[in-house]
């Protein structure tokens, strides 16, 4: 009984113990009861800032969307070298009024500041008056110095840029193959002829290259136009950017003897009047122009090219075949092989794999030796009758008739030829054949597929003389798409009026514009030789 009673009074000690543990235990308890309080406390005033914050920045941006959403008008700031271009205009002023409204202003800006540097120069002392003094003032050696180097650097960069071109160009075969995603649409356009404000037109209704969208330009970016330099760099910065959805072709003004002759080393020449800097520039040209594809298939199926069908080459000089070269005093006698005589070569079609398999052309496509094939790709023509033939109308290139094209899709499984290369003033020389005042026009249906000319530049020419008609022509290109990339759809657009004032840049002659049926005449090659030979430009790289 002694064990229970010890046990009894140490129970007893036990809830002595937690009597007197109770109070500290309330006081622990108290103390975390207090601290939550005080966080949460925190954690509300915390969290009441951030929402009144977040209330701010949400009434803020809904009033700045419904500024936003005030459409009534729209704000348009432009920066140019010769000043900024601010204007405000109603909402339903189409994108043709913006870009009119750009060019008249951009050109009276540019009067104002030209008229404001010209009466900062004038000196009236002596009374001889702006621009006339003996020697320059500060003002007027300032500006001279700033146009120098604003002019420079310009050049600069466009030079940069058809050496970028060019580059990307080299990469690519004579015949470029364009194979598109499942879905993806391919546009073609056909000759711009320095029309760069119709070429931008068309590619704001074509849309720019873009994933699933791939664009093919037919050649002939130079020429008759105004701004033919403007056309090729812009190409050709879409190529670089975009190499593998775009692909640039090249077409019969894209060489030395056209340029030369009708109006863009002229063009050239007046942009950047110091005689280095054309020819630099002019050469860059060149070497964009030698290394440009001369045609491309679509999808397998279709065939752009600037001219028309071509010949098969003459075959390459036989190992034995030879011919003494002089006799070379004290040396064995020198031998050189002799290529085939382009008039002892039957005129037989040639075929895809003849195109792979040929050169670019060089700089200045002849219609000689290994440059045949491409001259025939650059000026050939169809026509309505049967069977192959020399171009008697322009002295280079093929006829063929629907009969040939057929043989052609058939024996390289195509079902398209989309070709370019004449305007309704060339078609207008051609009574068997339609006009192309419509932009487009289908010339061979066959078994096989058809043959298309596609034309870009609206309103072409851009220059006519004084007193002749315009043919008023539209402009089109050709849409390729799923399932059937043989069959085009063609967009036909107008010229984008009125143009800003330029100089034609070539001679149109006493009797009107030189007919394209004749641009290829034999005196076309010694007046290119001669024209560049004035301006130390007769290099052929």
């Amino acid at each position: 009984m002694a064990d229970s009673g010890s046990d009894f009074n140490d129970r007893l000690k036990g809830v002595d113990r937690l009597k007197r543990n109770k109070p500290e235990e309330r006081a622990e308890r108290e103390r975390l009861r207090k601290e939550l309080e005080e966080d949460k406390a925190r954690r509300a005033e915390i969290f009441g800032a951030q929402k009144a914050e977040r209330e701010e920045k949400a009434a803020a941006a809904a009033a700045a969307s419904a500024a936003y959403r005030d459409t009534s008008t729209s704000q348009l700031s432009i920066r140019t070298e010769s000043g900024a271009l601010r204007h405000t205009f109603p909402a339903e002023t189409t994108l043709a009024e913006v870009r009119t409204w750009v060019l008249e202003e951009g050109r009276r800006v540019a009067v104002e500041a030209q008229r404001a540097a010209a009466n900062a120069a004038a000196v009236d002392s002596d009374g001889i008056g702006a621009g006339r003094t003996l020697g320059a003032t500060g003002a007027e050696a300032a500006a001279d110095a700033e146009a120098a180097r604003a002019g420079r650097e310009n050049f600069e960069r466009q030079t940069a840029r058809l050496r970028e071109g060019a580059r990307a160009l080299a990469h690519e075969g004579t015949l470029a193959e364009v194979w598109l995603p499942e879905g993806g649409t391919c546009t073609v356009f056909g000759d711009t002829h320095g029309q760069f404000h119709d070429l931008l037109h068309a590619l704001e209704l074509s849309g720019a290259p873009a994933a699933g969208r791939h664009l093919v330009v037919n050649g002939d970016f130079v020429d008759r136009g105004a701004w033919g330099l403007e056309n090729l760099l812009l190409l050709l910065a879409w190529k670089v950017a975009l190499p593998e959805r775009v692909t640039l072709l090249r077409g019969n003004h894209e060489s030395t003897s056209c340029s030369s002759m009708y109006g863009f080393l002229a063009e050239v020449q007046a942009k950047y009047p110091g005689k280095g800097e054309a020819r630099e520039l002019y050469r860059a040209c060149k070497r964009v122009f030698a290394a440009l594809p001369l045609a491309a298939v679509v999808q397998g199926v279709t065939l752009v090219v600037h001219g028309g069908l071509f010949r098969k080459p003459p075959p390459a000089p036989a190992p034995g075949s030879s011919k003494r070269k002089g006799k070379g005093k004290g040396r064995k006698r020198g031998r050189r092989a002799v290529p085939v005589e382009l008039e002892e070569w039957p005129l037989v079609l040639g075929d895809l794999d003849d195109l792979r398999a040929s050169g670019k052309g060089g700089a200045d496509p002849d219609g000689l030796g290994a440059r045949t094939l491409a001259t025939d790709v650059l000026w050939s023509d169809p026509v309505r009758g049967e069977g192959i033939s020399v171009n008697e109308g322009r002295g280079v290139g093929l006829c063929f008739g629907p009969d040939v094209t057929e043989r052609f899709l058939r024996h390289n499984r195509l079902g398209l030829v989309l070709r370019s290369h004449e305007g309704p003033d060339a078609r207008e020389c051609r009574e068997d054949m339609a006009d192309m005042l419509g932009g487009y026009t289908i010339d061979h249906v066959t078994a096989a597929g058809r043959l298309c000319t596609i034309f870009s530049a609206p309103d072409y020419p851009q220059f006519i003389p004084e007193g002749e008609p315009r043919y008023g022509n539209k402009g089109a290109y050709a849409l390729l798409e799923a399932p059937d990339y043989a069959d085009p759809t063609f967009v036909q657009y107008e010229a984008t009026l009125p143009r800003p004032d330029a100089q034609p840049y070539y001679d149109m002659g006493d009797d009107g514009l030189l007919d394209s049926d004749e641009e290829f005449a034999h005196d076309a090659a010694d007046h290119s030789a001669a024209f560049m030979s004035d301006l130390d430009m007769s290099d052929h790289d």
